[in-house]
């Protein structure tokens, strides 16, 4: 389901980067960096979606690809920022000018999008390890899943602990020893 989110995503990003190149008004500088991190992680997000759904899959790499595409997302927003701020036209307009010209629009429009998609990455990333963490911790001790939630994750039942909740936030969620379930679609 995430990797539907980031392709969706990053359709949006190359979109908007689209929008800003081909612009009649103050055309946007193209730069590949932009269109090779969109385009190839539309690619990478559909080959992902095949291989997940004919069986063939890999955290090690899914955890890498997540990881990557946090890196050169959060790259492409700062770096649409920092070609925003080197424009000519910036020192000549007033704050109010500044954002209702369309040149700021539409790279503020890519630089929030890619922003966006670069969380998703990461959200994504974070998930990948806190998985491959609790599969070799289950390997060593098997039993005492008493605050652990499960997550089904490619018809497989896998005991999940999610270490960026603190456990005083789960005594209200589970209650009186049953354990709350988290599915993930494919």
């Amino acid at each position: 389901m995430i990797r539907y989110l980031e392709c969706l995503c990053s359709c949006s990003c190359l979109i908007a980067h689209l929008f800003s190149v081909f612009a009649t008004k103050d055309p946007y500088p193209h730069d590949v960096i932009f269109c090779g991190t969109f385009t190839s992680f539309i690619l990478v997000s559909i080959l992902a979606i095949t291989h997940q759904s004919t069986g063939s899959f890999n955290y090690y790499i899914e955890g890498a690809t997540a990881l990557i595409g946090f890196v050169l997302f959060i790259f492409s927003s700062i770096w649409t920022m920092v070609l925003v701020e080197m424009d000519e036209h910036l020192p000549w307009l007033s704050e109010k000018q500044e954002y209702d010209h369309p040149f700021f629009i539409n790279n503020r429009v890519q630089s929030v999008g890619a922003l966006i998609t670069a969380f998703i990455f990461l959200l994504h990333f974070i998930f990948t390890i806190d998985y491959l963490i609790n599969k070799s911790e289950s390997r060593k001790t098997e039993g005492d899943n008493d605050s652990t939630t499960s997550l089904y994750y490619q018809n497989i039942s896998v005991d999940l602990e999610l270490y960026f909740f603190p456990q005083h936030m789960w005594n209200g969620i589970v209650k009186a020893g049953k354990k709350m379930k988290l599915k993930f679609c494919k």
